[in-house]
């Protein structure tokens, strides 16, 4: 495995019951809409995606995404049966750790390439910040809710493309989310370990100097701060 990877994950789905099912059709439109793209214009290299079901395995396979089966069970099973589906974007990362990859970049379904290629300097740029880094957005709704105030409640790390280069840092996002966020989405458990890495909630502009907003990644709505170009992928919002 190369040391600098992307990765991606597919679990759940048909196999994993109507719960699991809530957002599979708008998933499948985004795989079959990034495959494409992947197949006829710019690829995203080297990328790893790791699956549990073999249904979704069958459907990445036809796809000819060359899929890494994790287990033909569609979900983990993990140590507590009320965990959220989120996790295995963490278990995907820290897959992709042990088989050798010294940096991970994830990227969710609906993340596109806005480029016409991963541009030279992507690597070393990201190792220029923190070892864990992602894109702050606004949410209608508190995600983090251990801090004060309403508003900073309200500014979370966005899941959808994340950065990490220790190993470790993903089993400390796993303690925190099996403890603090076991029902939640990923974002909270990545703000959450932000937080207590920069001694508590200093603000977004902090969160940007110190080295944690991820760049190259453009969501297009509701960030806290526009990206500067170059923008290489790019939230489609299908999901």
């Amino acid at each position: 495995m190369s040391q600098s990877i992307f990765v991606r994950g597919l679990w759940g789905g048909i196999e994993a019951g109507v719960g699991y099912t809530v957002n599979m059709f708008r998933t499948l439109h985004a795989i079959t809409t990034e495959s494409y793209t992947h197949r006829k214009r710019s690829k995203i290299e080297p990328l790893r995606i790791y699956v549990w079901g073999e249904w979704n395995y069958g459907l990445l396979q036809r796809l000819d995404r060359s899929p890494f089966r994790v287990s033909s069970q569609p979900l983990a099973q993990f140590e507590r049966h009320d965990m959220t589906p989120w996790r295995h974007k963490f278990e995907c990362m820290r897959l992709a750790f042990a088989e050798g990859a010294e940096e991970v970049v994830w990227l969710d379904w609906d993340v596109a390439m806005a480029a016409r290629g991963i541009p030279d300097n992507f690597w070393g740029v990201l190792r220029d910040g923190q070892p864990l880094q992602g894109v702050l957005r606004h949410f209608r709704n508190p995600q983090c809710r251990w801090r004060d105030k309403k508003d900073d409640q309200r500014i979370c790390v966005h899941g959808a493309c994340l950065y990490c280069r220790e190993s470790r840092i993903i089993d400390e996002l796993i303690d925190i989310m099996v403890k603090e966020h076991p029902h939640e989405f990923d974002e909270p458990t990545v703000s959450h370990w932000i937080d207590r890495d920069m001694g508590g909630w200093q603000g977004p502009e902090a969160f940007r100097d110190e080295g944690y907003q991820m760049p190259f990644y453009d969501q297009e709505k509701k960030y806290v701060f526009p990206m500067e170009p170059p923008v290489v992928f790019r939230n489609i919002g299908t999901i």
